[in-house]
């Protein structure tokens, strides 16, 4: 599992970018994009953070589930939205950030392999 695991207030939690929190972020969030949805100033930038950290903290968390692992909490928007203080919101948003990232990234093989040099290498031996 690709997530990005994130301490907030005493609690654990595990953000996962996968298929079901795209779609979800957008359609909580907007087209505009989960990023450029953190970055709005004022409130509604602080409202885009806590719904995409529940988002992804909600996705992580089932799949952690599905997995074996215990049960973990589950974020409420609202809850988070009343506790998170503004030095917080920064840090929320950065893990956001890189979970979003470690979401799209794709693993790649050290290094390329080359079928067709590998089967001319296997008639020759």
């Amino acid at each position: 599992m690709r997530s990005v695991t994130t301490e907030w207030q005493g609690k654990i939690y595990h953000l996962l970018y996968n298929g079901r929190a795209m779609f979800a972020a957008r359609d909580a969030l907007g087209d505009q994009g989960i990023i450029a949805a953190l970055t709005q100033p004022g409130a509604s930038g602080m409202q885009a953070t806590v719904q995409a950290f529940c988002i992804l903290a909600e996705q992580g968390e089932l799949v952690r589930r599905m997995d074996g692992h215990a049960r973990g909490s589950i974020p409420d928007a609202d809850d988070v939205a009343a506790r998170i203080m503004p030095d917080e919101l920064i840090e929320l948003q950065q893990a956001v950030v890189n979970a979003v990232m470690r979401g799209y990234h794709r693993d790649q093989p050290e290094e390329e392999i080359d079928l067709g040099l590998a089967e001319l290498q296997k008639k020759t031996e």
